[in-house]
């Protein structure tokens, strides 16, 4: 919204999709939707629900926030380390062919050959926005956060991805998410979002 003209690319670090839609919803949190109210899915096909008018007038609200309707396109959307999704939201992957870059995937090439390959597929996006779910860690460290998920990355590995993009200087934005105080035993959820923050901004300071 700051940069109307900008054609903005996502990069998404997360187990989760978060494409639900109010029509989709299996548990009606506002938190499954962010990425579908930003390239404006309704998701109607796959519709489970009927919605009543004050549901649809919120929705459609929220998707034009900025007096922007789209703020995204769906093929400047990359996924990596997704594997946790329910049926609606495979759907709208599907339909927009939205890039989906797997854990096994960044563990076979290696944070910078994936993070060249992602940066390549959006080359033609004039900024970049980078969102990091703590869920996207592996279960067995993802500890103080809501829904973790196996099969995830590992703390170096997520490092590594993080620190490569952040030396592009498209990226405008990053953000950390899902990190939940009440379920991080001995602060350690928190610490390792730290350690990512810490080396993210190291590389900033650096070029």
């Amino acid at each position: 919204m700051a940069k109307p003209k900008s054609k903005l690319g996502v990069i998404w670090i997360d187990a989760h999709a978060d494409l639900h839609t109010p029509y989709t919803t299996p548990s009606g949190n506002l938190h499954g939707m962010p990425l579908a109210a930003s390239i404006a899915e309704d998701n109607k096909e796959n519709a489970v629900h009927e919605l009543d008018e004050k549901t649809i007038r919120l929705w459609d609200q929220l998707k034009s926030i900025g007096k922007i309707n789209q703020k995204v396109l769906p093929e400047d959307v990359v996924f990596i380390s997704l594997r946790d999704f329910e049926k609606e939201e495979k759907s709208v992957i599907e339909k927009h062919g939205i890039k989906v870059i797997s854990t096994a995937e960044v563990r076979r090439n290696g944070a910078e050959n994936v993070c060249r390959k992602v940066l390549r597929y959006l080359s033609d996006c004039t900024d970049i926005y980078v969102s990091f779910d703590v869920d996207s860690l592996d279960s067995s460290i993802s500890k103080g956060t809501g829904t973790p998920v196996s099969n995830g990355l590992r703390e170096r590995e997520v490092e590594d991805l993080i620190s490569k993009f952040m030396q592009n200087r498209k990226v405008c934005c990053f953000e950390i998410t899902e990190v939940n105080p009440t379920l991080d035993k001995e602060n350690l959820m928190a610490e390792i979002a730290f350690n990512v923050l810490q080396r993210s901004v190291n590389v900033l300071m650096m070029n």
